[in-house]
Formats: structure tokens, C-alpha cells, sequence
């Protein structure tokens, strides 16, 4: 008979059978929080250079930090404008701000304190950033979260969560989170035209005849009523040779502009069409 055994046996039968059953919950491979498989990945985070002291002790503390912070969702604060993005040598904004992001992905509790609006901003600054794999992977992320709040017609104006730079440089940043949202509204209608649904319950697509567009989702009203940018901004580099050419053709299977280029931005919105 081990310890836990003999202290139980001092116990009366009704608290003895209590905490055998919460043994037997604690000792399951996965419960709902995951919180082994969470400890096991916080110790590769913590191991692999972004803590490199006591890495055991550290995973500890940052999984009870996950489980009692309060408030319950992770805070949420508005990105710099997309110049301060774009002036990071070439992948280097996510190394610097999002270090251990796609680790971080995998924590249950960490995704049930992630929002809407942070996950909107993070799509944002890989737009700025060009880091076309986040692009990819935090649409995919945003378009599997099934839940009401998370669809991009009920995205808050990002401007309840900090102040815009000023002038010019204000008017950028806001007309580049316009014009994200509402492209991020046109890829998950890519993705719906195609069969994919949020449920994962995919609908398999009938090839005979060509797919027909539908706005399903819908950009914030917000977005809409940003202007458009009165002088061409590049937020990727642009071939001179394709903008003397491509104005013309630079559209959506809505037949509308690109949200982007509406609003006299050049964006590469490819990657948010992964799947």
C-alpha cells in the first residue's frame, strides 16, 4: 500500500472516494485544460533560448500564470502603424514580438484566453511585416475558431484599443486594418465557395461547373466607412512593370476591387487563400 493509499485510509469513506476519484481525473492522459501536454511544450519553450535559466521552474510558473490570470482574456492593445512593421529587417517582427507564437497555439487555456481582436491584429502586422507563412497560419487559426465572436463582421473598431499615430501615418495604419478585416471577410467566402466550413464538416465541391461566389461573411461596418488613401502606399514592394499593367485587373471573385486596392494600397493578400 503506497502513501496516498495509507493516508486515505484514515479518511471517512464518503471524502475517500472524493479524492479517488480526482486521482483518477488527474492521472487521465488528457483532460480538458491538457495540462501535461501544456507543461511539456512550455518546457521546449522555455529550453529552446527564450528562457534559458531553470526552464522546469519557468514552464511551472507561466502554466499557473495561464490558469489564474484575471482578467480571463490575455490583454489586447493596438499594433504600431505599418511603417515601424515594415522597417524590421525581414522576419524579424514576429522573432521580436510573437517568439514563441505557434508554440503557444497549442496550449489549450492560452487559446480560450486569445480574442478576436488579438488575433486580428497579428494578421495585421504579418501583412506588414510580409511574413507570408503567419499570414497563412493565423488566417487558418481565425477561420477554425467557430464561435460567434469570431467572425470578422464583429470586428471592434481598433481604434477603442489605443491611439493611432498621427497625420499620415495614422491614416495608414487605420486604412490597412480596414482594408485587412475586409479582406480576411472575402477569404473566409473563398473558403466557404469552396466547401470549407468553420465546423469542419467540409462540403465536397461539385467540380462540373465553376464555383459561385457568396458573401456569407461580411467586413466590420467600420471598415466601410474608411476613406481611401489619397496618395499610393506600398506595403509590399511593387514591379513597376506590373502596376503600370495590373490596375485594371485586380480583383475578387465578388467582381469588386480588392479591399487593398480600393482604398490605393498594393498588398500581397495571396497567402490569406491557404488551406
Amino acid at each position: 500500500m503506497g502513501l496516498f493509499e495509507r493516508a486515505l485510509s484514515w479518511l471517512p469513506p464518503k471524502q475517500r472516494r472524493k479524492l479517488m476519484r480526482l486521482r483518477s481525473r488527474l492521472r487521465q492522459p488528457f483532460t480538458p485544460f491538457n495540462l501535461r501536454m501544456s507543461l511539456r511544450v512550455l518546457r521546449v519553450v522555455h529550453a529552446e533560448g527564450y528562457h534559458e535559466s531553470f526552464p522546469a521552474a519557468r514552464a511551472c510558473l507561466h502554466l499557473a500564470r495561464l490558469l489564474f490570470q484575471l482578467p480571463w482574456h490575455h490583454p489586447c492593445r493596438l499594433p504600431p502603424p505599418p511603417s515601424e512593421i515594415i522597417a524590421y529587417p525581414p522576419r524579424e517582427y514576429f522573432k521580436t514580438h510573437h517568439t514563441a507564437l505557434l508554440a503557444e497555439r497549442l496550449l489549450p487555456l492560452w487559446c480560450w484566453r486569445d480574442t478576436a481582436p488579438r488575433s486580428f491584429f497579428r494578421l495585421y502586422e504579418a501583412l506588414c511585416a510580409d511574413h507570408h507563412e503567419h499570414v497563412g497560419y493565423e488566417t487558418e487559426y481565425f477561420w477554425y475558431r467557430d464561435d460567434p465572436a469570431w467572425t470578422p463582421e464583429r470586428l471592434p473598431d481598433p481604434r477603442e484599443f489605443g491611439e493611432l499615430a498621427s497625420g499620415e501615418e495614422g491614416d495608414r495604419q487605420l486604412a490597412v486594418l480596414a482594408s485587412t478585416a475586409e479582406a480576411l471577410a472575402d477569404a473566409f467566402n473563398w473558403r466557404y465557395m469552396h466547401g470549407f466550413r468553420r465546423d469542419r464538416n467540409h462540403v465536397e465541391r461539385d467540380f462540373s461547373r465553376p464555383p459561385a461566389y457568396d458573401a456569407v461573411f461580411k467586413g466590420p461596418a467600420w471598415a466601410a466607412s474608411v476613406p481611401r488613401l489619397p496618395t499610393f502606399f506600398e506595403l509590399q514592394p511593387v514591379d513597376p512593370k506590373w502596376l503600370a499593367t495590373g490596375r485594371d485587373n485586380v480583383v475578387r471573385y465578388s467582381g469588386e476591387l480588392c479591399a487593398f486596392w480600393k482604398r490605393n494600397i498594393f498588398a500581397d493578400t495571396g497567402s490569406l487563400r491557404t488551406v
